[in-house]
């Protein structure tokens, strides 16, 4: 003979009572579940902060390139070595996530991290997600033809990602700009010293006015060069590995408004 149930001799409203009170303690458990699980999503976002890492994408966020590039900078002062700084974004990106959502948009993010982190093949070259759909590749010890080149190969890959969201592939267009840091020599004056050689700042500095020069065009690599001589080196290195120039959009170097560069 089998047990009577807890609820057996209650009436129906005892009953529909029982049933409210055990609905309201599990709708209670589930809030404190919901509530840890937010606490613990932030506190992966704090521990992935303090690590370098960028909580979206895993790649090195902008807290570490801040690091790196003035690693970067004394080393290539200290030893005399030119080193490169890439920085890229997401041509239409705003369009791609109005047309297709943040999911997508975010899973393309992810995507281009991946490929720059798997097209860098040096030790000591490193990709950093700045934040939004900026990118930044630095370079060490790399001549800036040398940086372009790369950049171009990168270019190419992300526009080669296969990317399809309901049925239709998305196509990903990205523009660069390079600029490079060379140690001044022993005795050199860095007064009136171009975007071309000043510290970490300028170079960036640099490299965004690249940037922004090929986002004029569209999907485009774009470099600083500080003298007609230097840009025919660039395009004839480029041409001897079958680069197609028309993909390239150089721009002369300026000087820095306000920002003076170290003695």
């Amino acid at each position: 003979m089998t047990e009577p149930q807890e609820s057996e001799g209650l009436s129906l409203e005892q009953q529909i009572q029982q049933l409210r009170t055990e609905n309201a303690k599990f709708k209670e458990v589930n809030t404190r579940l919901i509530e840890e699980n937010a606490r613990l999503r932030e506190s992966r976002g704090h521990f992935a902060l303090l690590a370098g890492k960028d909580t979206l994408t895993g790649a090195k966020n902008r807290r570490r390139y801040n690091e790196d590039t003035e690693r970067v900078h004394r080393e290539s002062t200290r030893e005399g070595a030119e080193s490169a700084l890439l920085l890229l974004d997401l041509d239409l990106f705003k369009e791609i996530n109005d047309k297709y959502g943040h999911a997508a948009g975010d899973e393309i993010l992810q995507a281009v991290a991946a490929l720059l982190e798997n097209g860098l093949h040096r030790p000591g070259d490193s990709a950093y997600r700045m934040g939004g759909d900026e990118f930044v590749v630095l370079l060490p010890k790399t001549p800036k033809a040398n940086a372009v080149y790369v950049a171009t190969l990168l270019q190419k890959s992300i526009n080669e990602l296969e990317f399809v969201v309901n049925g239709e592939r998305v196509p990903i267009f990205t523009s660069f700009g390079v600029n490079s840091y060379k140690p001044q020599r022993a005795g050199q004056s860095a007064k009136g010293a171009s975007l071309y050689t000043t510290d970490s700042a300028g170079t960036f500095i640099g490299a965004d006015q690249a940037l922004y020069t090929a986002k004029v065009h569209r999907n485009k690599v774009g470099f600083i060069y500080q003298n007609d001589r230097e840009r025919l080196e660039i395009e004839e290195f480029l041409r001897a590995r079958q680069i197609d120039i028309s993909k390239v959009v150089p721009t002369l170097a300026q000087p820095i408004s306000g920002h003076t560069p170290p003695s």
